[in-house]
């Protein structure tokens, strides 16, 4: 998110922030049963570690997306970058794990779905996001060019005033001359 204005930040961080909080949500509500239930089956086990890792990562998301970041402060892309991806896939694998648990159709279906829906994302954002950066590109050019052409336009009148000082003081010094032999 290089080149992103202050309202595209603040949009990507209420989508961000709402699907980390969502995806807690979720977890949260996902191992209830588990954590009263006696001994868990291998799927079982695999949703509960799987939660166990991904929430305490979304929970810090939703605290990094909120924090301010100063220019003083030394960048770590890759903090942030490490938390979101253990957050999500441990948070998809627990889903997965757990309709796994329920039944091996739902966990097959839950996990193609969501392999569609991110593909879905992905091809969406790729034709939304890619063009959006292409019209600010060529806003940014439409702009200088505009610039470009009220400068010349004031080069342009600027010589035209130059001209007509120019012919007027020619045509004054004309008179001056005709007036000059016009008296001897």
């Amino acid at each position: 998110m290089a080149n992103v204005s202050p309202e595209e930040r603040a949009a990507w961080v209420r989508q961000d922030r709402l699907m980390y909080g969502g995806l807690i949500a979720i977890g949260t509500v996902v191992i209830q049963p588990f954590l009263t239930s006696g001994p868990l089956d291998l799927t079982a086990m695999i949703a509960v570690i799987s939660f166990a890792i991904g929430l305490p990562h979304l929970a810090v998301m939703v605290l990094i997306e909120d924090w301010p970041a100063p220019d003083i402060y030394p960048k770590l892309s890759w903090m942030p970058t490490m938390a979101k991806s253990l957050g999500l896939s441990g948070s998809t694998a627990g889903v997965v794990a757990a309709f796994w648990h329920i039944s091996w159709i739902a966990g097959v279906a839950v996990l193609a779905s969501g392999i569609g829906a991110g593909s879905a994302l992905t091809v969406y954002q790729a034709k939304v996001m890619v063009p959006e950066e292409e019209r600010r590109q060529v806003e940014a050019v439409r702009q200088q060019a505009e610039r470009q052409a009220e400068a010349e336009r004031e080069q342009s009148r600027r010589q035209a005033e130059a001209f007509q000082r120019q012919a007027g003081e020619a045509r004054r010094h004309r008179g001056k001359s005709t007036d000059d032999t016009g008296r001897s």
